[in-house]
């Protein structure tokens, strides 16, 4: 059985696609599937880290920087990095290459229906995984993990009659590991003793120096603050300089995963994308920022489901709002049921679910 992921990661599109789809790889591989990762060389790319991990890669010619289509309809063509017509013929010649592909899987806001159309003769099958439901797909599989009220009527009149919808956040790719500790992660309440950081693997606008300085205004050396950032951030080096000598921060970069620092903390400060479910699934208490537009849906839903604390865009917050609402629960602590709350919404084995669907069973 072979899969081919078409996916991005770059400076203005972030690594959370590409590392999804590698969850989902990854177990795959596990159960003998052979995989293919087709993705275009891009500043911040993730390609050289999909190779460490042992996928076949594909490399299609490099783009320096978003492109625009004139009069584009899709509202994420840029992100392809060229013209829809030169991204047609770069992955066609691809897919003609590896014969017998079951499952053509793609994870990009610049791809709809007219791609996947081109794309249909080189697979048995299309899978879709989407969370903006604002294009057309040609697709015989539906991935939307986010929690919407509405969210099957999202989809209405976008995907074919036999689409199967896998919608929800029990659908969630996360890596092993979350499952695993899910079970042993105790509810948190109370004091706070240990913060974790992560604003995802571009976190252009900074929002982990924002966070940093907030923290330090605590003036609380008996609160540990974990600082994650991803191998595009320009700020790594700066972080470990003006930290150094602080004993209470600690900085990471390109984790293989955050569960065990998910694990050990208490609240946590991050972006309302595919981490949301991590967060959850570790019944990690969060205070988000939405770090796109395509976000701010999300973290309202967690937001007045009493899952998350949303700050709101990143465009409005300050360091004066992360401050106060740290100090706040720093100073009241934790309430009581919203560390449960989390920990109920999500288990950990959506990866299974996925792929149980693609013709791989799993018990769980």
């Amino acid at each position: 059985m072979k899969v081919v992921f078409r996916t991005d990661a770059s400076s203005w599109i972030g690594s959370g696609h590409t590392m999804r789809c590698a969850t989902i790889a990854k177990h795959l591989k596990k159960k003998k599937v052979e995989i293919h990762f087709v993705c275009r060389k891009m500043p911040g790319d993730y390609t050289d880290w999909l190779i460490r991990q042992n996928f076949n890669v594909h490399i299609l010619p490099e783009s320096k920087s978003p492109y625009k289509t004139p009069n584009s309809g899709l509202a994420h063509e840029s992100w392809l990095g060229v013209t829809s017509f030169q991204e047609q013929e770069d992955t066609r010649s691809v897919l003609s290459s590896i014969d017998s592909i079951e499952w053509l899987v793609i994870d990009h806001y610049g791809l709809d229906c007219s791609w996947e159309t081109a794309m249909k003769s080189y697979s048995k099958k299309i899978m879709v995984i989407d969370d903006l439901a604002d294009r057309k797909h040609v697709c015989d599989l539906l991935l939307d993990q986010n929690l919407f009220t509405n969210a099957r009527e999202r989809y209405q009149d976008k995907i074919p009659d036999t689409c199967e919808m896998l919608l929800g956040p029990q659908y969630a790719l996360l890596q092993d590991e979350y499952a695993l500790l899910h079970g042993e992660t105790a509810f948190r309440k109370g004091d706070v003793k240990r913060i974790l950081v992560f604003f995802g693997g571009a976190d252009e606008k900074n929002n982990s120096e924002m966070a940093i300085q907030a923290f330090m205004e605590l003036n609380r050396e008996d609160i540990e603050l974990d600082v994650v950032v991803g191998q595009c951030h320009q700020q790594f080096t700066k972080f470990k300089k003006t930290t150094k000598h602080i004993k209470n921060i600690n900085i990471y970069s390109d984790l293989p995963t955050l569960a065990p620092l998910m694990a050990k903390a208490d609240i946590a400060l991050g972006a309302s994308g595919a981490t949301s479910w991590e967060r959850c699934c570790m019944g990690l208490p969060s205070i988000v920022i939405a770090l796109a537009e395509n976000q701010i849906k999300i973290a309202s839903e967690l937001d007045s489901g009493g899952f998350i604390h949303y700050l709101g865009d990143v465009g409005i917050v300050t360091k004066n709002d992360i401050y106060s609402c740290l100090k706040q629960l720093v100073d009241l602590g934790i309430p009581s049921d919203w560390s449960e709350r989390c920990w109920n919404l999500v288990d950990g084995n959506g990866v299974k679910r996925v792929s149980s669907f693609m013709g791989i069973i799993d018990e769980y």
